[in-house]
Parts: structure tokens; C-alpha cells; sequence
């Protein structure tokens, strides 16, 4: 019983990197100062790096830099942010075997 609970918790793993790894990295940009606080420091009018997936997006102030990032939804992302341009590259995952 405990190896079948591994092996769902394993499962599940394997399809969040999955979903993570069918990311694409776009370029955005600040069109309205955010008011929460979590996402001080975006100034309007600067563009900025980060990640979509599953209709949610990564971002941060200094992408790849050591500035935390910040998961947020479409509908929030689209209150504060634009995207300028989709890269296509894809950032590739790992899959762990189980």
C-alpha cells in the first residue's frame, strides 16, 4: 500500500514537471503599478523576463537573478502586465522515473 502512495506521489511529480516543461518564457511589460505589495518594485513602462504555464505566470524583477520569484494568475497578471513577445524557447525538465 505504502509503494502504490509513492508511486501516485511520484506520478504526480512527473506531471507537474511535465507541465512545467511544455513552458515558454515571454517578455512583459508593466502597464499599471501594481498595488499589492508583493509585486513592489515593477515600474511601468520596463520590461521584464519570466514564464508561462497552465495559465499561470512566473515572475520576478531580475529573472534568473538571485530576486525571488512570484507565481501569479492570468487575471492578475493581466491587471498590471502585457506581454510584449512570447521567446520560443522552452526551458527543459528532468523527468524523474518512478
Amino acid at each position: 500500500m505504502i509503494f502504490l502512495a509513492f508511486r501516485l506521489v511520484i506520478f504526480n511529480y512527473n506531471q507537474t514537471l511535465m507541465a512545467m516543461s511544455q513552458s515558454s518564457i515571454v517578455e512583459f511589460q508593466c502597464v499599471n503599478k501594481p498595488a499589492i505589495s508583493s509585486l513592489s518594485g515593477f515600474e511601468v513602462g520596463k520590461k521584464y523576463k519570466g514564464r508561462t504555464f497552465n495559465g499561470l505566470y512566473q515572475i520576478s524583477l531580475v529573472w534568473g537573478g538571485h530576486s525571488p520569484s512570484l507565481m501569479i494568475d492570468n487575471k492578475e497578471f493581466s491587471k498590471y502586465f502585457e506581454v510584449v513577445d512570447t521567446a520560443v524557447a522552452e526551458e527543459k525538465v528532468q523527468v524523474v522515473a518512478a
